[in-house]
């Protein structure tokens, strides 16, 4: 999210040592990591378990494409993207655009992640939503070019 110490104890209420301690894996009461916890959440991240340890994910690419892989099973063996695949992308992005301008996140970090989950779950779904899916990608690139 490219946020500094100061960034985060600032969004979150905590001190800057706070957010140190946290990061030394030393002891910090349960209501600043509480605090923390909160604001990078409505930042959009997530955090989850896992067996093989801890980790976490940021929300929106996750929503995305879950939505985009529903639209492309609708639209497969049309010719061209469907309206509600464009609209459901257009939506992502205006959205990512307000979350990296309220959170001071690195331009296009929303976008790259929704592109690497779209290309994972184009390996393991069929190939008429895989063709739609890549022409998600495609629409994608177009929106996300910056203008000349």
């Amino acid at each position: 999210m490219n946020w500094t110490v100061q960034d985060l104890s600032r969004a979150a209420n905590v001190a800057p040592a706070t957010v140190g301690r946290i990061e030394a894996a030393l002891t910090a009461r349960r209501s600043s990591l509480t605090a923390i916890r909160i604001t990078l959440e409505r930042a959009g991240i997530v955090f989850m378990s896992h067996r093989d340890g801890d980790g976490v994910r940021i929300t929106a690419a996750a929503e995305c494409v879950r939505d985009l892989v529903e639209l492309a099973r609708i639209a497969a063996r049309k010719a061209k993207i469907d309206t509600a695949i464009q609209e459901r992308l257009d939506r992502f992005l205006a959205t990512a655009t307000a979350m990296q301008k309220e959170w001071r996140v690195e331009d296009g970090v929303y976008v790259r992640q929704l592109k690497e989950r779209i290309r994972i779950v184009s390996r393991m779904v069929e190939s008429d939503t895989r063709e739609t899916l890549e022409q998600a990608l495609s629409y994608i690139r177009r929106l996300a070019r910056p203008p000349r």
